[in-house]
């Protein structure tokens, strides 16, 4: 018994000295500095959703998801990650800041049309940026966060 004790006493002992020291589970292979926690990439909002008309469409549902990489290697699809939720306001504009994990993944917006008969009745879209970090607004990288980049574009709808 008294050999179990002391030996979760030196375990112990030698953790606290490795911690002092700045000894971590960290590597260089990722030229990264040693983060806990995730990092993250911030997008701006500015979508304009319209019918085939260019009348603009309120009420739409735009969901948001990110795909990403389990451990640099397995590609997750969209809909097992991260998602957010904005909707359109009367002028049909999506506005909105939406932050997500740092990865390599893309961005897919899913538009449905939530209110019924109400604004008139749409056909659901699904848009794909596979490369959504192009257009950087803010340059406050460092290791932690990546930036803050625009999302623009006009989406036309069409009816049911």
């Amino acid at each position: 018994m008294r050999n179990n004790k002391t030996k979760i006493g030196w375990e112990k002992f030698i953790a606290f000295i490795f911690s002092i020291l700045g000894f971590s589970g960290c590597n260089d292979e990722f030229e990264q500095t040693c983060l806990y926690g995730t990092p993250n990439v911030d997008y701006t909002v500015k979508i304009s959703v319209t019918d085939e008309d260019n009348a603009p469409i309120s009420d739409i549902q735009a969901t948001f998801y990110q795909s990403g990489y389990i451990g640099y290697s397995e590609q997750l699809s969209y809909e097992d990650y991260s998602k957010d939720t904005l909707y359109s306001n009367k002028n049909g504009e999506i506005n909105g800041i939406i932050e997500y994990y740092s990865t390599e993944g893309g961005l897919k917006i899913k538009l449905e049309d939530v209110d019924g008969e109400e604004n008139g009745e749409f056909e659901t879209r699904e848009i794909i940026f596979n490369n959504p970090r192009t257009n950087k607004i803010k340059d406050d990288s460092d290791d932690w966060n990546q930036g803050m980049f625009l999302l623009e574009e006009t989406i036309k709808m069409e009816k049911k």
